[in-house]
């Protein structure tokens, strides 16, 4: 992932690199979802046979967590482009398949929660980016004109620049 960053950060036309950036943030964000569902069946399957403070116990997480997590349906991805680096999305989905086999839900959790963090952390990664390529554009060009360069409301923009 920290290639991807470091590739997106190369492109030498800002509005193509935050456009890469945004897709790579909402693949990031699909694979949060598909990690969170993974982790979901794994807390629900632990907690058929036992109550719901034992399985957060076991876990290490607060009870109320655990609940959240099983009351939590999530949302569906965000439309986008699928990034063009097709190594890392192969690599996430192997892990994917790799986490989803795993028989004892604990460790399943436990993984999840892993990838969930390292995701976040890209997608925090992702929003640097793209806010380094806006104020870019917009120190030649008014938040308007950029706006329309990244096809997004100007007030975004804005928002982006002054991050």
């Amino acid at each position: 992932m920290t290639a991807t960053i470091k590739t997106i950060g190369s492109i030498a036309d800002p509005v193509d690199a935050q456009a890469d950036a945004r897709d790579w943030s909402t693949a990031a964000g699909s694979y949060i979802e598909r990690f969170g569902d993974v982790r979901r069946k794994a807390i629900a399957a632990k907690v058929a046979g036992s109550n719901r403070t034992q399985v957060a116990r076991v876990l290490g997480m607060s009870r109320q967590r655990v609940s959240q997590i099983l009351n939590g349906g999530g949302w569906p991805p965000a439309p986008g482009k699928r990034p063009k680096n097709e190594p890392l999305i192969a690599a996430l989905d192997a892990h994917l398949e790799r986490v989803t086999a795993i028989e004892d839900p604990v460790a399943r959790v436990k993984e999840c929660a892993q990838a969930i963090e390292v995701l976040v952390s890209f997608q925090k990664a992702l929003r640097v980016t793209r806010s380094r390529c806006i104020d870019y554009v917009t120190r030649e060009h008014s938040y308007r004109e950029a706006a329309g360069m990244f096809d997004m409301p100007h007030q975004r923009v804005h928002r982006y620049a002054a991050a």
